[in-house]
């Protein structure tokens, strides 16, 4: 099994390989080859920084623990507080990288298709569907998606009120979630076939 120094070094390796590839010609003509490569690029080079990152203070706390073992007196002191704040840096930074090197969801970063219905409960499930709606709409803008209105309706011999919009960048947000709410209002998620995660029935 490969240790995970060599894991990362071999990731290294792959970043130059990707770098080398994004310099070909023929890669701007490639519309979804230069996606993947980007997105690709963009993984491998947080990863590389953290890496370097946990590397630079695997070093200096080797360097301090190595002068606070041939110190003395007062010195010594302030070479164990340098110690301290050594380890303290490199356990951020192994916490980084760890997170980093978590799977991926693949749909990760793409756009969400969000509906909210007012189901059964009468004109209080439809309050809920409509605050609901506005919920996501403050949420949206202060993430700073992009959110476009897909379609919102009254459905009145139903007793419910539909609304569905699309927004961008937020699948990792709010995969995962589910529940009700109101009397009958509801939303739910559920994965779809086109990539999108789509949210009511």
């Amino acid at each position: 099994m490969r240790s995970l120094d060599e894991t990362l070094n071999g990731l290294q390796e792959e970043l130059r390989s990707v770098e080398a590839q994004l310099s070909e010609p023929d890669v701007a003509s490639d519309l979804t080859r230069l996606r993947d490569l980007s997105r690709r690029h963009k993984e491998l080079s947080g990863i590389n920084v953290a890496w370097i990152d946990v590397k630079s203070a695997r070093d200096d706390l080797a360097t301090a623990k190595e002068m606070f073992d041939e110190t003395e007196g007062a010195d010594r002191e302030s070479w164990r507080d340098e110690v301290n704040s050594a380890e303290e840096r490199l356990g951020e930074f192994e916490a980084r990288l760890e997170t980093l090197l978590l799977p991926h969801d693949p749909n990760e970063g793409r756009n969400v298709i969000l509906e909210i219905r007012g189901a059964e409960g009468g004109e209080e499930a439809n309050l809920f569907a409509s605050d609901l709606a506005t919920m996501y709409r403050r949420y949206a803008a202060i993430r700073g998606w992009k959110l476009e209105v897909i379609e919102e309706r009254d459905r009145k011999q139903a007793g419910e009120r539909q609304f569905q919009q699309q927004a961008g960048k937020a699948h990792h947000q709010h995969a995962g979630e589910g529940g009700a709410g109101g009397s009958g209002g509801y939303i739910h998620i559920r994965r779809c076939g086109n990539g999108f995660a789509h949210v009511g029935k």
